[in-house]
């Protein structure tokens, strides 16, 4: 199951809406023989995301996600409370000339790769990392 919780500034970018996010997210889930038992996506302003950000890893600057996974390494099922800055991942996309919705899709995916347990801390890592949030970009349609 996927939950949904919004800021109340929030507002989905053309021709993005859950259902087509959700199909999305399993399939990619799927890819990799997993799927979703609770993954709780979070979408909040960047004060808020600073407050957890500094209250979970006693970290003061602002980010675009932060992923809690819960899930145990080589489970099949997730489980996580994925947070998103949607005005972080805005100002990222504006600040590297891309779309926002591109920059959206792809901070979701990559927070939802954490979730089962990728990571992308050396450079071998990134690569993987980034080579998975591309197969699952060409999945989305």
């Amino acid at each position: 199951m996927i939950v949904w919780e919004y800021d109340q500034d929030f507002s989905w970018p053309e021709n993005i809406d859950e259902k087509k996010l959700e199909k999305w997210i399993k399939k990619c889930l799927a890819q990799r023989k997993l799927s979703d038992e609770l993954i709780s996506i979070n979408l909040i302003g960047k004060e808020q995301m600073r407050d957890i950000n500094r209250q979970v890893f006693g970290r003061d600057y602002d980010t675009d996600t932060i992923t809690l996974a819960y899930s145990e390494p080589g489970e099949k099922n997730i489980s996580a409370d994925i947070y998103l800055s949607y005005a972080q991942i805005f100002e990222n996309a504006r600040n590297l000339n891309i779309d926002e919705k591109e920059e959206l899709l792809r901070v979701l995916i990559h927070s939802i790769l954490h979730a089962t347990g990728m990571d992308d801390g050396t450079d071998e890592e990134k690569q993987k990392m980034r080579a998975a949030e591309d197969r699952c970009l060409a999945l989305f349609s």
